[in-house]
């Protein structure tokens, strides 16, 4: 009787056992196929989707009397893992944050940069320091000023004088090589040169406006030139950012020149800015290979934060990123994670989800970036390309640098626009000095453009349609029509589907203050 009942107890026990086993191993199954359904939805590393898929293929694929062999594989593998955690590192080597080489400075004989770097690191907090009141500060970069309206401004420029003129002669070199903003610190860099500068063109121009106010002609032009002169250095460094500040210097520069071409200039003066808008080229279609290749190596310094090498070139997934995030951005010196077997099981996570080395990285940046900059520059629209949002994208490394690539590619098009306006803005003050001689000659204004002598220049760049020029009875009107080829009579507003260009006259302070409040 117990021998009969030790049987039935033993088969009850084994038949449980098959059952649990079953169980636990078909919960394993739908559990990883699910998750590993999930992981293909959101495009999560393939890596993980592998070991995912592993526990399901091994269950229906692998036949019975093999699997265990595979299981006791799994679990070495884990074990093996479990222990590299554990164990501490007996490494040696010292180790520091990877970085791709930056292509050095150009070796310039007297390099305008020189005096930029030195002026930016004694200027970059006084530069900002006058609190300009809203409408003085309006008044003083619109058009011209005395000194009797703006007492405590007045005082304040010239302490800005002797600078100011150590800035127009370093302005005239022709060349400048600034260090190339190939990781985030050189990028950060170039942010607070740009930043510096273009406070001090502000200056320049409230300057220029108070020697307008005072008659001296002269020294006006020149501190005017000076910004296109900056704008010109800009455009010889071949980044993203020094490319939109020049554009938006010389824009700057060419708003008040124009008013100096037609109310001030005499033949000498006109000469001078023909001369300086010779020298400055915005180099857009050489610059544009070069932007490219620095954002790259922007991008792959930025991922080199994950990566750490040491003395003898061996390369490794990063033990500490919070180092990195000091050796690079500068941040304060601190671990990210608390302990060694943390930092370990954060490399284990990394190798799983992003390339396992920095070439694997260049690779993918170099592919992606290629990829938008051939649809850009064969004209297509990326605004609807992968319109997806970063999470819908996927959730792995390819989709994170496809997102950034495509934003920084996606500048080429505001660019490449502020190019074409920019040769219509010259187009247009070549066209104004030609009308200045006209006048300087003839004591009047020409009835129509025919009665000039030159004949090129005509069409306008953006529109190719030619400028309208509408005499008046105190001078006369230049604009463009727009990309819309309608004559909208100068107006620009864009709400109501007008795109015209206005390049004369440009709007006094006072007047654009009373169209406000109109």
């Amino acid at each position: 009787m117990r021998k009969t009942t030790g049987r039935e107890l033993w088969g009850v026990v084994r038949f449980a056992w098959r059952v649990l086993s079953a169980i636990v191993r078909w919960s394993a199954v739908f559990l990883c196929s699910l998750l590993c359904s999930i992981g293909l939805a959101f495009h999560i590393p393939i890596k993980i989707i592998i070991l995912l898929a592993l526990i399901p293929l091994v269950a229906v694929v692998v036949p019975r009397k093999n699997q265990k062999w595979c299981w006791a594989a799994m679990a070495f593998a884990a074990i093996f893992l479990w222990l590299w955690i554990q164990l501490p590192s007996n490494d040696s080597a010292e180790w520091k944050t990877y970085s791709f080489a930056i292509e050095p400075i150009d070796n310039v004989p007297d390099n305008a940069a020189d005096f930029y770097t030195s002026l930016v690191e004694k200027t970059r907090e006084t530069v900002f320091s006058y609190p300009y009141a809203d409408f003085e500060d309006q008044f003083s970069y619109a058009g011209p000023w005395k000194p009797e309206q703006f007492p405590a401004l007045s005082r304040w420029m010239d302490e800005c004088e002797p600078t100011l003129q150590q800035l127009m002669e370093n302005a005239r070199k022709p060349l400048c090589r600034f260090e190339v903003p190939g990781d985030p610190v050189r990028y950060q860099r170039q942010q607070l040169r740009i930043k510096v500068l273009k406070a001090w063109c502000s200056i320049l121009l409230r300057s220029a406006n108070r020697d307008l106010a005072c008659g001296r002609l002269q020294p006006a032009l020149e501190k005017q030139l000076t910004i296109v002169h900056i704008a010109r250095h800009f455009y010889q460094q071949g980044t993203l950012l020094d490319q939109a500040g020049g554009y938006y210097l010389e824009e700057a520069a060419g708003r008040v020149l124009s008013r100096m071409i037609v109310e001030e200039c005499t033949e000498p003066m006109l000469g001078e800015i023909e001369e300086t808008l010779r020298q400055t080229d915005p180099m857009w279609e050489g610059n544009w290979p070069r932007i490219l290749q620095r954002e790259k190596l922007l991008a792959r310094n930025i991922a080199a934060l994950f990566y750490q090498e040491n003395a003898k070139g061996q390369v490794r997934l990063s033990r500490d990123i919070g180092m990195g995030l000091h050796e690079v951005l500068g941040h304060p010196r601190y671990r990210l994670f608390s302990s060694e077997k943390f930092a370990k099981l954060a490399v284990l996570i990394m190798w799983f989800s992003m390339p396992a080395s920095p070439q694997a990285a260049t690779d993918l940046i170099n592919e992606r970036y290629d990829r938008y900059a051939r649809m850009a520059e064969e004209g297509k629209d990326l605004e609807w390309v992968d319109t997806q949002p970063l999470w819908k994208r996927g959730l792995n490394s390819r989709s994170l640098v496809d997102w950034y690539a495509k934003r920084q590619v996606s500048y080429y098009y505001p660019l490449k626009s502020r190019n074409r306006q920019q040769k219509a803005l010259r187009q247009a003050m070549a066209l104004l000095m030609e009308l200045r001689r006209f006048y300087l000659r003839n004591g009047r204004w020409p009835a129509n453009l025919e009665e000039l002598s030159a004949r090129q220049g005509r069409l306008d760049p953006v529109s190719g349609e030619p400028f309208v020029y509408v005499p008046t009875q105190n001078g006369f009107r230049l604009y463009s029509i727009g990309i819309n080829k309608r004559d909208d009579q100068g107006v620009n507003y864009l709400k109501e589907g007008k795109d015209d260009r206005l390049y004369w006259p440009t709007p006094r302070w006072e007047e654009e203050t009373e169209g406000d409040e109109k």
